[in-house]
């Protein structure tokens, strides 16, 4: 199904009550090594794929809620931000998005780049909006960072609630397919999802198991 397979040690985000220090705590494990190493390297895969020197936009994908979408999309973002920034991150699930317990755990002094962001986070959703007109808030937000010469990290709703990923998928670059080992074993789902993938020519550079 894909031109590369990630699999990342874990993917449940709890943000530490403590960030680790010099201290001896023990370090929470979404920023242990292996963890943060895994998703260095599909930085370096999407990257090899899309190209180095040109803006694009990756939408991160589910079949189903609790995948681990939204870890992967901020932890990809944040990793990508760190060898190719600019590097925007769009939330495209106001109602269901893990995002907002993962960006507030970062450091302000990790998005400084060259008096730029390195990192952005945009959130489209406001309180009086519809579906149709949040979809092309986040269409414009991903426009402006795009003329902005940014990579795009998009992380879309699962598409058991909503066909906002399909839609966001025909005009990106590319797709990142994420799914649990377990989840895997019922193929019909995930078969009609890529189904609906190809009627829509979308690319899906890969497929990201999540083994936590």
């Amino acid at each position: 199904m894909s031109e590369l397979i990630t699999k990342p040690k874990q993917t449940g985000f709890t943000p530490p009550p403590v960030r680790p220090g010099l201290n001896g705590r023990k370090v929470a494990i979404h920023e242990s090594p292996a963890f943060t190493e895994s998703f260095r390297l599909l930085a370096l895969n999407v990257r090899r794929l899309l190209g180095e020197g040109s803006p694009w936009a990756v939408v991160i994908m589910s079949a189903r809620p609790r995948e681990g979408r939204s870890t992967t999309a901020a932890t990809l973002a944040r990793a990508l931000s760190q060898m190719a920034p600019p590097v925007v991150l769009v939330d495209a699930d106001p109602d269901g998005s893990g995002l907002a317990g993962v960006v507030p755990d970062w450091h302000d002094g990790e998005v400084a780049w060259g008096g730029r962001p390195r990192l952005q986070f945009v959130n489209p959703w406001f309180p009086a909006g519809t579906p149709e007109t949040f979809l092309d808030r986040v269409q414009d937000a991903v426009q402006d960072a795009l003329e902005a010469g940014a990579r795009v990290i998009i992380d879309a709703p699962a598409c058991a609630a909503s066909s906002a990923g399909f839609y966001l998928a025909t005009t990106a670059a590319g797709v990142l397919y994420v799914t649990r080992p377990n989840a895997t074993k019922d193929g019909s789902v995930h078969e009609e999802v890529r189904a609906q993938l190809d009627l829509l020519r979308a690319r899906v550079l890969g497929v990201v198991v999540n083994e936590g």
